[in-house]
């Protein structure tokens, strides 16, 4: 799954397990809109000091399923298992 900020949606794209900041979802299978116009991460100010890492938790843990081809690498970019049954969307797992 990947976050998603301000975009447009492609009939010829499939869209899955996608995370959204505002609103909106693409039509697809478990596209997540979260509605705060803002990802939960530790620090998304605007700065060297921006973290990527999940901070609270919300609709983006465990969102894929593992059994989704390509969805759930085995691990995420530090290098931290990835669940068995379903991980986390986006770079880092929690």
């Amino acid at each position: 799954g990947t976050l998603v900020g301000p975009r447009t949606c492609y009939s010829s794209v499939t869209y899955r397990y996608n995370t959204y900041d505002d609103s909106l979802a693409c039509a697809g299978t478990g596209e997540v809109a979260l509605g705060t116009g803002v990802f939960p991460y530790q620090n998304g100010a605007s700065s060297s000091s921006f973290d990527y890492r999940l901070g609270s938790f919300s609709a983006i843990d465990n969102l894929v399923p593992a059994a989704v081809s390509d969805g759930c690498p085995a691990t995420d970019m530090q290098g931290t298992a990835r669940a068995n049954v379903a991980c986390d969307a986006g770079a880092f797992e929690r």
